[in-house]
């Protein structure tokens, strides 16, 4: 039931509705054993629906990939004003960030400085999460600035020259000539160059004239940077997800939802092209064989990604320690921990895993896929196809030939085998439905969180999250 919940909660904060379900007593103790919601007290982090998935770490400042596109994530979040400092682990202002210098792997505190020797003898100093750096000799003004006894403190740049207004702030400096304006705010981007020459910006990180960007802020668009600083965008194919969760629960590309519990490893989701392929792995615990966690493997242009529970993720062998502190980047992938999940994303897919049962995969692509996922044509009726591309009736036989050992013993049909609310267990049906008329039922008698959401879903998901809480 608690995978259910967050997931629906989830779902309703994608729709820009925030439901502190956490309040809830009951629904609060329902996910007790997994520490759900609990973000440390010392770390002056709160738990929220909505976590931004590019502006929350002090570290992002200077360590964020252009391609960073934000999403609406739950976990624990600072206050808006404030960013998470890896260093000292606690909530903070951008002004109090320590840095992070990647050369001697080190963070640096506010307002200290240091001495790098690489290429050339600078100071540099830790301010606003970023490393501000100056060469010594070379303190004068740039070839592209001018010197003034009253230089603006506040000064036009490609940010902002658009709505810039003069602060009335003046003091000894460094300045643009007429017809020029600086780059950006920061001392590294003091160049002073003209409007026409500004760069696009989007998440704080800049693009050049003819470069492209997915944007996912005012649906699906592809934007290519014009001159002087100008987004020119064209809708563009949507991100599609397929969503595995609690122990038997599938939701395909094309929104096909079936239930399936399977005994071997399956192939998620396969590309046509063999660039990528994505398997998962049941794994049983208890006397009663319910499922506790899922194993995933993700093969990727040559490299192997093994995400197993409690364990460090596996990269071709070899485990990585650190990724949940500092993003890791190899060959076109990028690994990083946001709030509960762990993040697996490249340019052709990205995979959310809550190190249990949750495990999303998320495409921006029209092309077929193959595997327990469907194959992604926009329509659900075709969903079932076996690996030999034959149509199947029921879901055991399209999902026995995605095995990838043939020996192992097959799965079970859930819709049919071992129902934990048969017959001979009606009363377990009665409590189960008892607990999960949260997730539809809008009544006087309880305080339900999720109410002002329930008007605004699809009755279909309604029910599609209700059946997987039974």
């Amino acid at each position: 039931k608690c995978s259910v919940i967050t997931a629906l909660a989830h779902v309703c904060a994608l729709k820009g509705i925030i439901i502190d379900w956490l309040s809830n007593e009951t629904l609060a103790n329902t996910c007790q054993t997994i520490n759900y919601g609990q973000c440390g007290s010392a770390s002056r982090a709160h738990y929220s629906e909505c976590v931004s998935e590019c502006q929350s770490f002090c570290t992002d400042v200077d360590l964020l990939p252009s391609s960073c596109i934000n999403q609406c994530l739950p976990g624990c979040a600072c206050d808006s004003d404030q960013l998470y400092d890896e260093h000292s682990n606690v909530c903070q202002s951008q002004q109090e960030c320590s840095c992070f210098e990647s050369q001697s792997e080190q963070y640096i505190h506010p307002t200290h400085s240091f001495l790098v020797q690489s290429p050339i003898v600078s100071n540099c100093s830790c301010s606003n999460g970023s490393l501000q750096c100056t060469s010594f000799g070379d303190n004068q003004c740039s070839s592209t600035q001018l010197y003034s006894l009253n230089a603006t403190l506040c000064p036009s740049t490609c940010a902002n020259y658009q709505s810039h207004f003069d602060c009335g702030l003046y003091a000894p400096g460094c300045t643009c000539p007429p017809g020029k304006i600086f780059l950006g705010a920061t001392s590294n981007l003091r160049q002073c160059v003209s409007i026409e020459e500004c760069p696009c910006q989007y998440n704080r990180q800049f693009y050049k004239e003819n470069q492209k960007i997915i944007q996912n802020d005012h649906g699906c668009q592809s934007c290519t940077c014009r001159k002087g600083g100008v987004w020119s965008c064209e809708k563009s194919p949507c991100t599609k997800t397929c969503t595995i969760f609690g122990h038997a629960h599938y939701q395909t590309f094309d929104g096909l939802y079936y239930n399936f519990l399977g005994a071997c490893q399956y192939v998620l989701v396969e590309d046509l092209k063999n660039s990528f392929h994505i398997l998962s792995q049941n794994v049983p615990c208890g006397a009663n064989g319910q499922i506790c966690s899922k194993n995933i493997v993700i093969h990727y242009n040559g490299v192997v990604i093994d995400l197993i529970r409690e364990r460090p993720i596996v990269l071709n062998d070899i485990e990585l320690s650190n990724y949940r502190i500092q993003p890791v980047t190899l060959g076109g992938i990028y690994i990083y921990q946001l709030g509960i999940y762990t993040m697996i994303k490249t340019d052709a897919f990205t995979v959310k895993w809550d190190g249990k049962t949750y495990v999303e995969i998320a495409i921006r692509s029209n092309s077929e896929m193959l595997g327990l996922c469907g194959n992604n044509n926009d329509n659900f009726d075709d969903d079932f196809k076996s690996s030999d591309g034959a149509l199947q009736v029921n879901v055991f036989d399209m999902a026995k030939s995605w095995q990838t050992c043939a020996q192992c013993t097959p799965g079970k049909n859930q819709s049919t085998d071992n129902d934990p609310c048969s017959e001979n267990h009606s009363q377990r049906r009665t409590w189960a439905k008892n607990k999960c008329d949260i997730i539809k039922v809008k009544s006087s008698i309880f305080n339900n969180p999720f109410e002002i959401c329930i008007d605004k879903m699809e009755t279909h998901l309604i029910e599609k999250y209700y059946q997987a809480c039974l």
